[in-house]
């Protein structure tokens, strides 16, 4: 890894360190693929990267690219499950990230992580940190925000944050200046031309969910809806694609209401996830709360389908109610089903809001947001006087 970083560094070849809090390898979740995504960008664009993440479940030997520090666990917050490094390193273990210093060190999310705070401690690079999450007032935010403000603003040489919401909400307790640079798709990988799964594929509209299976995430109101609209119309399913720990008491609410043509598909390997994107007809993000822009929705509306979402003010920046799908409180599951018998109904309601969804996921393709993400870091370094 020391040779690989070894060369002098430019504009053209810089050396990056991202550092993701979660266990980045055999795990799903918004920070884990925008870090893996932007490395893949920064990588091609010529730099060099290293992606440093947590260990978790003795994996052996992983991408070449990773360096495993801390051993990421479940954590439960705000009925969301996420495996990250809470406990901290040997200090030294974290110097050694830095014996030959990186020109860039990007952090996600490091507030949630220890070994990730250690990190940028003992940072000797530009340090750019970007911050994902939304929610309603938190204890943890405003403890971080206290120690942060006071010792590692000094630190910290640039902020991103992933949407308005999510600005709105972290510059309440780390007061900086950030820049708005949204989450990204590759939008060559999902696509209305992708083949649909085959083992899904018959004479059935398609509604389908993709995330994980959580209390916040609304799908127990997505299958009281779906139970609703079964009552009226056979010729759907329900497609949901995740895992997670609500899994259980989710098959069990679909047998005891007898909820017909429902498929949990569990985890599914990337590689296959556009293929159950063609699949649908009609997406659905029903979550409740705490989402700050939606990595789903997104690679939905790059497939070209209509999406129904909660309505979380993170949502609102890519979804306009009416226009490219519908925001909905899905709590309420008669106007929920409403809104999908609507879609079901109108074929051409659908296509238009899938070609809009299209042109609007193009904006956000991987290529224009990393492009903004390396930008930032070299205006940053410029305003510091690093590189000409």
């Amino acid at each position: 890894m020391e040779e690989r970083l070894s060369t002098r560094p430019t504009p053209q070849n810089l050396k990056i360190s991202l550092f993701c809090p979660y266990a980045i390898e055999n795990a799903n979740g918004g920070v884990q693929e925008h870090t893996k995504r932007l490395g893949q960008f920064l990588e091609e664009a010529g730099h060099q990267v290293v992606i440093v993440a947590p260990r978790y479940q003795d994996i052996e030997k992983g991408a070449s690219n990773i360096i495993y520090i801390g051993t990421a666990e479940p954590v439960v917050h705000r009925q969301t499950t996420a495996l990250i490094a809470k406990r901290p390193v040997w200090p030294q273990t974290v110097k050694d990230l830095f014996r030959i210093p990186p020109d860039i060190c990007s952090f996600q999310e490091p507030e949630v992580s220890a070994p990730s705070m250690e990190a940028l401690w003992f940072s000797p690079a530009t340090n750019i940190v970007t911050f994902h999450a939304t929610q309603e007032d938190s204890f943890r935010y405003r403890l971080y925000g206290f120690i942060a403000s006071r010792l590692y603003a000094r630190k910290v040489d640039g902020c991103i944050a992933v949407s308005e919401t999510n600005r709105n909400f972290i510059q309440k307790y780390f007061p900086k200046d950030y820049r708005i640079i949204p989450n990204g798709v590759d939008t060559s990988r999902f696509n209305p031309d992708i083949t649909p799964i085959p083992e899904y594929l018959d004479d059935k509209l398609t509604i389908l969910f993709v995330g994980r299976l959580e209390g916040r995430k609304g799908l127990t109101y997505l299958l009281k809806a779906f139970a609703l609209l079964k009552s009226l119309r056979t010729n759907v399913k329900l497609v949901i694609v995740g895992s997670g720990p609500e899994a259980g008491n989710l098959k069990l609410q679909v047998a005891d209401q007898n909820i017909p043509d429902v498929h949990f598909v569990g985890k599914v390997p990337a590689e296959d996830l556009p293929h159950y994107y063609a699949l649908a007809d009609i997406f659905c993000s029903p979550a409740t709360h705490d989402e700050s822009f939606g990595i789903v929705n997104l690679e939905a509306m790059a497939t070209a389908i209509p999406v129904i979402a909660g309505d979380n003010p993170g949502y609102r920046e890519l979804i306009t109610h009416c226009e490219n799908g519908f925001l909905v409180t899905p709590q309420n599951t008669q106007e929920f089903a409403n809104y999908l018998k609507m879609l079901l109904q109108f074929p051409n309601v659908r296509r238009e809001m899938g070609k809009i969804n299209r042109q609007k996921a193009l904006l956000y393709d991987w290529n224009k947001i990393g492009q903004q993400i390396l930008d930032y870091y070299l205006e940053i370094l410029k305003r510091k006087r690093l590189i000409d």
